[in-house]
This record gives structure tokens, sequence and C-alpha cells, in this order.
């Protein structure tokens, strides 16, 4: 098992860093194509997309949700060849990638106040690239889980700390950080859509489905009077460059009750997914868990 891991540890490190030496456009292409070949190989990721997709979007027709999971597995896969690229370019080489920012007024304001303020990142676009803009206006604190292969997480974390972010472990040590941080009127930023462990969260709606959500932002916002955003970076329709938008949240995010707090937080997800729902990653078992009796969706 030791030596099984090991090769596959080097492998990937040596996969990783060659591919990241292509530029932005080529790491596109390559990502396009492994997308179709993931498609037409009926993968794992096209499965879960699928089924994510006909959970969430009932109301279209087959064809449609078709559509949107062969979209999504092809941008799921252009978005991991963008960010062995970002991770090995300079940090100036990610900065340039985003010619513009919607609503960018929104987080000045934020930030003169100095009241702390709360960033929720989806795993929607690059969410990757959006570090390299934030962190050009404010100094960033955020949760950090190590990847499985410590090739790969090495690359990873030192590719986040480049640009000024400071990470901190999933724990209760990590978890206290971002309060601190948040008391003083720093900045947090927060990845919002992925399951928590059952004691950590409660079910709340997702698109119309129930989704086991972490109560760890309502009860931040709560417990600190801090101030919370939407921001995420889409690609542009033409693979030129990308955009980096700002929201604000759904006011129910501050309820202090976690039932409401959740839904809030799940319907801010739902407003920046609405912005590309292709973009989104749709190949991620948000409903791993399930309300008690409940089927198993995967």
């Amino acid at each position: 098992m030791r030596l099984h891991y090991a090769i596959k540890n080097q492998l990937v490190g040596l996969m990783v860093r060659l591919l990241g030496i292509l530029p932005m456009n080529l790491a596109q292409l390559l990502g396009y194509w492994i997308g179709i070949l993931l498609w037409h190989t009926t993968s794992k990721t096209r499965q879960v997309c699928e089924t994510n997709i006909t959970a969430c979007f009932p109301n279209l027709d087959a064809a449609e949700q078709r559509q949107l999971s062969y979209m999504s597995v092809i941008n799921a896969s252009t978005t991991l060849m963008e960010m062995l690229c970002i991770w090995r370019h300079s940090l100036h080489y990610g900065q340039k990638l985003i010619q513009s920012v919607h609503n960018e007024i929104l987080l000045n304001q934020a930030l003169q106040q100095k009241r702390g303020l709360l960033l929720i990142l989806p795993h929607l676009g690059n969410w990757e690239l959006t570090n390299h803009y934030i962190t050009q206006k404010t100094t960033i604190v955020a949760l950090y889980h190590p990847a499985k292969l410590s090739q790969l997480d090495q690359l990873m974390y030192a590719a986040r700390i480049r640009t000024g972010t400071q990470m901190v472990p999933t724990n209760r040590a990590g978890v206290k950080a971002l309060y601190q941080q948040l008391q003083q009127g720093g900045t947090v930023i927060i990845l919002p859509d992925q399951e928590p462990t059952p004691n950590s969260g409660c079910f709340a709606p997702f698109f119309g489905a129930s989704a086991l959500t972490g109560v760890l932002v309502p009860r931040l916002l709560q417990n600190t009077g801090a101030q919370c955003l939407c921001i995420f970076t889409l690609r542009n329709a033409s693979t030129q460059g990308f955009t980096t938008y700002i929201l604000e949240p759904d006011p129910a995010i501050y309820a202090s009750n976690m039932t409401y707090a959740t839904a809030g937080l799940n319907h801010s997800i739902e407003r920046c997914i609405q912005q590309n729902p292709h973009q989104y990653q749709w190949s991620y078992k948000r409903f791993k868990h399930r309300p008690e009796g409940e089927p198993n969706l995967y």
C-alpha cells in the first residue's frame, strides 16, 4: 500500500508540474478535450454531475439536463487545468488574467468600514484565481484541508500562501483564528458549499433539494457582527481572461435561527451559480448525506 501511494504521489506530482508549465490557452484546450473524454467514457464525474443536476433542476427537460451536465463536465476539467497553470506561474500572471470586476464598490465599502468581512466563495468558476484578486485589496485568512497526496498538497499550499493568504487548519484552532480575524476587523474567506460532518450542519434547501449545510458561516456572522459578501471568478465566454463578481448575500444569512440562516446561505450560493450554472462544480457529491428515510442519491 505504501509503495502504491509513493508511486502515485510521485507520478501525480510530476504530471502537475509538467502540465503547469502550459500557457493558459493550451491548458484550457487540454481541459476541454479531457472533459470530452470524461463525458464519453461515462466517468464518475459525469455520473455525479447528472445526479446533482437532476436533483437541482427538475423543471428542465431531459435534453436540457443532459446539456447542462455535458457543459459541467467540460468546465470541471478545464478549471482543473487552469488551476495547475495558475499554481505554477507567477502571481502577476494570475492577476493579469482578471480583466474586470463587477460590483467592486461593494467590496471597497465593506473594507472601509473595518467591522470584519466574511467572503463566501462557492466552487464556481476558478476559485483559486479569486485569491489573486482579493489579496491585492486585503489580507485574508482561510481554512485549509490538506490534499491526500503530499506532492499535490505542497504545490497547492505553496500557491495559496504565495498570494498572501494565511492558511489555517480545519480544526478548533483554525476556527478560532477565523473568529479573531473578524473580531479585529479583518477579512475571512470560506468555501461554503461542501458537506460538513453531520454534527456541524443542518439540512437546508439547495435548489429545492435538502442538503446538509455547514453552520460555521452564520455562526461567525452572528458572533462577530461581521459583514458578508459573495465573491467568485468566472471564465469569460471567449476564454480570454476572467471576470470577478461580487454580490450581496441573501439577508437571511444573518438570521439567529440556524434553519433560516443556512437556507439564506444556500440561497446566496444559488444566486452566484445562476450567473453561470455551467461553471459550477456539479461533480461534487453535495447530497451524500440524506435526511432520515431518504435514499442515497449516488
